[in-house]
Parts: C-alpha cells; sequence; structure tokens
C-alpha cells in the first residue's frame, strides 16, 4: 500500500487550519497520527479517515483540488502546540511534515532553525509528484500542491532535532518558504540556523537573511551547496527556475533564475556565506577536515580529531596558503577579508573536483558555514559534536561590541595597512607583514624598520616618521628595500601619521591635525586641517582611518574618531569605544586591528551597528 498527499501549507501557526491532501491506492479507511519530530509520540490520532485512491491529474500546477481534502473540514492546529517540525504518518508510515511556529517569535528561544521546504520540490526526479527540476525533460515551474516521494524534508532533521534537545539548545521553527513571504520573520531573534542543503533562493530570501546579518543577526549553516541557485515564486505555492538566464523570459535582472554568482545576477554566495559552490564539490569518497587554527575557538575542547564523513556536496572559499603554512581567503568569489578559513578539505578525484572550507565571517553580525551537506548526519561523531557546540554557544546571541583577540601582535611600535595585509615595525627595527586572517597567524619578516615612531601606506608606498621627525617612504614589497626621505613630519614633532584618499595626516606633538599631499617627494609642506576648528588632543597615540574617517587611540585608553566623513568639515573627535594600551592602529577591510602594550593583536568590527551609532557630529 502507497501513501501519497501533501500539506496545503508548509508552516502555520498554532489555531491555525491545514488542509491534508491524500491519496491511496488502497482506497478505504486509513489512520493518521501527527508527530513532533524528536517527540516520537503520537499528540494527534484520527481512525477511520477515508482516502480514496486519485490519480494524478495532467498538470498539478496548482491544483488544490487534488486530492481532495482527507479531514473535512481540515485539520486545526492546537493552540497548545509549540513551534516544531510535525510529521504526518498514515497507517504508521510517513507522508509529510509541516511547520508549526511560534504564536509569540522569540519568546522561548532567539535562534531560529529553518526547514528547507524549497530545495526537495527541485529534486523530484519520478512520476510521483510530476517533473522535477533535475528530470528529463526539466521542468520550468513546479508545484507545492504535488506529493514528495519520498518524504526528504524531516528525515534530514530526525538527527539535529533531538540533538538540539538533548545538548540543552531550544529553538524555534519555520520554513524556507516563510523567508521568503514573512518580511519581518527573522525580527525577534538573533540567530538563524539552516542546513544540511539549502540549495534553492529566492531574491527576498537572500534579501531577508543579508539584511539580519548587516543589522547583527548571526547565521550558522550546517549545510553545503547553499544558496546556490535563484528561483522566483508564483504566489506561495509555485517555483520557477530556468537555470538558464536566455531561456528566462523575467525582465527583472536581479531575478532571473540562475546560479546567483552568474550574470545578470552576478550576486556570489559567498558574499554573505563566506563560501560557495563554485570552489565547492560533488560526489566521491570520504574526506577529512583539516584543521589550520587548532587554537581557535571554534574548535575548543576538540579531543579527537574531524572524520573522513564528507562525501555529497561541499562549498569553499577560494584561498591560498601562504609561505608561513596557515591559509588566507582571496576575493575572487566576492569574499570579505573578515572570513577566516578554519578547517580545509581537496577533492581533487571527485565528480565535480574541487574544495572544502569550514568558514567564519564576521561583518556585524557572524556567519558559520560547515560547507557540507554531510554534517548533520554525523553529529554523532565527537569532533563534529563539539564544533557545533562551540558554534552555538558563541552565535545562539548577538556579538557583543568589542575588541576580539586573533593572535600576537610581535612586539609592535607602529602599524598601518596596504592593499589587504598589515605592515608594522618593532622595537628591534625589523619591519613586519601578515595578511588580516582573524586568527593567529605568523608575521613576515619583510627588511628593517629605519626606528619607524609612525607608519602611514597609500597608492602603493609606505610611509613613516623616524626617530628626529623625519618622513620617509618605500615600496611595500616583501623584501629589504631602503627607506628614502622626503622631508620632515609635522611641526614640532609627529605623535601619529596615518593617509586617506591621497592625503597623510598627522597628530603634531601639540595634538593638532596636520595634512599634506601622500607623495614621495619633499616638495610639499604640511598644513593645519579645517583651520584649526578640530581641537588639538595630546592624547592620540596611534592613527588609522578608513572611508574617510580617522580613528585614533589615545594614552587614556580610549578610541576616537573624526565627527565627519570629510575629515576637513570635522569639528571635534567623537569618544567611541574602549582601546586599552594600542601602540599601533591599522584598518582593512572593515576590520579594525590594534597592536597593543601587552603584545596582542586585536580587532574590531567596522560594520557593527554600534560603530554607526557612535559616529553622529
Amino acid at each position: 500500500m502507497t501513501i501519497h498527499g501533501y500539506p496545503s501549507a508548509v508552516s502555520t501557526l498554532p489555531a491555525d487550519r491545514v488542509d491534508f491532501h491524500l491519496s491511496s491506492d488502497a482506497p478505504g479507511p486509513h489512520s493518521l497520527t501527527i508527530e513532533r519530530v524528536g517527540e516520537e509520540r503520537a499528540l494527534f490520532t484520527a481512525t477511520g479517515v477515508m482516502v480514496g485512491n486519485h490519480p494524478l491529474p495532467a498538470d498539478l500546477s496548482g491544483n488544490h483540488a487534488w486530492p481532495p481534502i482527507a479531514l473535512s473540514p481540515g485539520f486545526r492546529v492546537p493552540s497548545s502546540w509549540p513551534s516544531g517540525v510535525y510529521l504526518l504518518r498514515v497507517n504508521g508510515e510517513a507522508v509529510f511534515d509541516f511547520v508549526v511556529r511560534a504564536r509569540e517569535p522569540g519568546r522561548t528561544s532567539r535562534v531560529l532553525l529553518c526547514i528547507d521546504h524549497i530545495t526537495p520540490q527541485t529534486y523530484i526526479y519520478d512520476t510521483v509528484g510530476g517533473a522535477g527540476m533535475y528530470a528529463n525533460p526539466r521542468a520550468t515551474r513546479v508545484s507545492f500542491d504535488r506529493p514528495l516521494a519520498p518524504i526528504s524534508t524531516a528525515s534530514k532533521f530526525s538527527r539535529l532535532i533531538p540533538w538540539l534537545r538533548d545538548n540543552g539548545y531550544p529553538v524555534e521553527y519555520a520554513s524556507t518558504v516563510d523567508l521568503h513571504t514573512r518580511t519581518r520573520l527573522l525580527e525577534s531573534y538573533e540567530c538563524l540556523l539552516i542546513g544540511p542543503h539549502v540549495e534553492y533562493w529566492s531574491r527576498q530570501m537572500r534579501d531577508a537573511v543579508e539584511g539580519f546579518i548587516a543589522r547583527g543577526g548571526n547565521l550558522i549553516s550546517l549545510s553545503g551547496n547553499t544558496a546556490y541557485r535563484q528561483v522566483r515564486f508564483a504566489g506561495s505555492r509555485t517555483l520557477i527556475c530556468y537555470k538558464n538566464a536566455r531561456a528566462d523570459p523575467h525582465t527583472e535582472l536581479s531575478e532571473t533564475t540562475v546560479a546567483f554568482a552568474q550574470p545578470p545576477v552576478h550576486r556570489p554566495p559567498n558574499t554573505m556565506l563566506g563560501v560557495g559552490w563554485t570552489y565547492g564539490a560533488w560526489g566521491g569518497g570520504a574526506q577529512a577536515y583539516t584543521v589550520h587554527f587548532p587554537g581557535h575557538w571554534v574548535f575548543a575542547g576538540m579531543s579527537s580529531p574531524i572524520p573522513a564523513f564528507m562525501t555529497y556536496e561541499t562549498d569553499a572559499a577560494p584561498f591560498t596558503m601562504e609561505e608561513e603554512g596557515y591559509p588566507r581567503v582571496t576575493t575572487t568569489e566576492g569574499n570579505p577579508l573578515s572570513t577566516t578559513v578554519l578547517a580545509s578539505a581537496e577533492m581533487h578525484d571527485w565528480a565535480k573536483p574541487g574544495l572544502a572550507t569550514m568558514t567564519l565571517t564576521v561583518r556585524h553580525g557572524a556567519v558559520f558555514s560547515a560547507s557540507t551537506t554531510d554534517w548533520i548526519e554525523h553529529l554523532n561523531q565527537p569532533a563534529i559534536a563539539t564544533i557545533t557546540r562551540n558554534v552555538l554557544n558563541r552565535l545562539r546571541t548577538r556579538l557583543p561590541f568589542e575588541w576580539v583577540e586573533v593572535g600576537h601582535a610581535n612586539n609592535i611600535t607602529a602599524m598601518t595597512a596596504w592593499e589587504n595585509k598589515l605592515y608594522a615595525s618593532d622595537a628591534a627595527n625589523d619591519l613586519w607583514s601578515r595578511h588580516p586572517v582573524l586568527a593567529d597567524a605568523p608575521w613576515r619578516c619583510i627588511g628593517h624598520a629605519n626606528e619607524v615612531t609612525a607608519m602611514a601606506a597609500d597608492r602603493g608606498a609606505l610611509y613613516a616618521v623616524s626617530r628626529g621627525n623625519i618622513l620617509w617612504w618605500r615600496w611595500p614589497r616583501d623584501s629589504d628595500l631602503d627607506w628614502s626621505s622626503i622631508g620632515s613630519g609635522a611641526p614640532g614633532g609627529t605623535r601619529a601619521l596615518c593617509a586617506s584618499g591621497g592625503t597623510l595626516y598627522a597628530v603634531a606633538s601639540d595634538g593638532k591635525l596636520y595634512s599634506r599631499p601622500a607623495t614621495r617627494t619633499a616638495s610639499h609642506g604640511w598644513h593645519l586641517v579645517a583651520r584649526g576648528r578640530l581641537p588639538a588632543t595630546t592624547a592620540i597615540t596611534a592613527l588609522t582611518s578608513y572611508n574617510g574617517v580617522l580613528y585614533a587611540a589615545t594614552s587614556t585608553n580610549r578610541l576616537l574618531r573624526t565627527s565627519f566623513d570629510f575629515v576637513e568639515e570635522s569639528l571635534h573627535w567623537v569618544d567611541i569605544h574602549a582601546c586599552a594600551g594600542a601602540r599601533g592602529l591599522a584598518a582593512v577591510g572593515g576590520m579594525l586591528f590594534m597592536a597593543g602594550r601587552d603584545n596582542r593583536l586585536r580587532w574590531l568590527d567596522l560594520h557593527h551597528r554600534e560603530m554607526d551609532a557612535q559616529s553622529g557630529a
């Protein structure tokens, strides 16, 4: 006996009605039960429910009449039912699931587990529910008003949901369809949890999740092949995907149904997740992750190695391995520089050769990507369970606005950044470089520092002021080059130096701010900025800039910024945060780095909304 069916809604609220459309090749009375996934007990039972044999119509799209409703006048969700995934069984056999959302979102948990009901609609290969987007011929429109065979959604979460319960992580639930239809869905949550194979997204879903992250929400993706292709909805029950830009007749280019990374959409998943399937892999023998930063908090307490467990689909960030043996992300697929490649694997012999990278990306909110469709199925592995607990413990609530330690500061006396790299001088008069990865990476010695006391970089040159208030420059290359003198520093002595938009800025010994063109000649002098309207601040010890704004550290352990986005219009310094014992500041890729007197390197997120809140004139 075979039962087919579907619910009239994949997501509902307590006290709302859901219709169960069922068909059986053994018509007659049947027994229906509903259980909450993870509890394995019937919360609702109905016996003697008449289910007929209703052959599939030729066109299932939008056909709400097939098959007739099994329960009349439908099923009303009890108002006492908590948020969860609910599974309908007929005669003990699972048929389909639906989600019950929280009546009061965020009351029992600030973590939202989103159940994917979109991707399973595309992966239908047989005739039970009509053609899918991988069938031959391939469908370009598929409807939710048809059965899925075999059931695929709840079974994928049968391991995760009990694991969350047993490890003390309460969550609330929604469907990925809700990410598309409910614009305020994420407002009550601080963490969004997805997995294991959330491949198909609409533009509205991307907008909602990216906005959530930009406002400080965290995303935990225990998924692979994530957000790879774009779909459109016709209403809320029909999906459209052509997988080809020329075939898609839609005139809104941003909603063309192609892989997100492809034209005309040009929106690679890496910009949101830190990873994507372009560099990912598909189909092969089991592979294990190699951990690159074992001291990172993600791996805290991990007593056994990560096993070889990846076999199906993976995502990856493009990265290069530095000579010192650590990975740094590249921007080939739009990756933020704040993406840390925590672990990686190479699948050279898979059907689609590629990589897998476990990553953490922070841009106000944080995004952890497990980057494999196999992660959830292996939560019984100690290493995978430990990593998942560490990530949930850290990211289930919003990240605080604070300095985060990322490694050692190499006894730095001055620091700057140029073209996605940090440069610093030390007390031994050596010049060092390091990529701005958010982990404890080694520094590389690239020459002598010329007794530097303050540093800046602009238009392909490093500038520095040395003892005696002499201004110098050299090329930012990883080799020992001579410094060339180009005059003197700020009048009366230089306390701090930075560059912005072709201009050098210096805080003089009397606390006043001066500027001169960032040129490699001595033909320019220093001029008082903003006609002296910016108050002198003798406490400033380090200076840097980002997007036209100057940031300064003080001897009183405060972080300041100029009050306008154009330095010359600034009337005062704005106190925005603590900044204890800074010897050097440098900004790159939305990250503000600080080398402290305690010889530790820390960073502060310039994308954090608290930074915006403190930036008023």
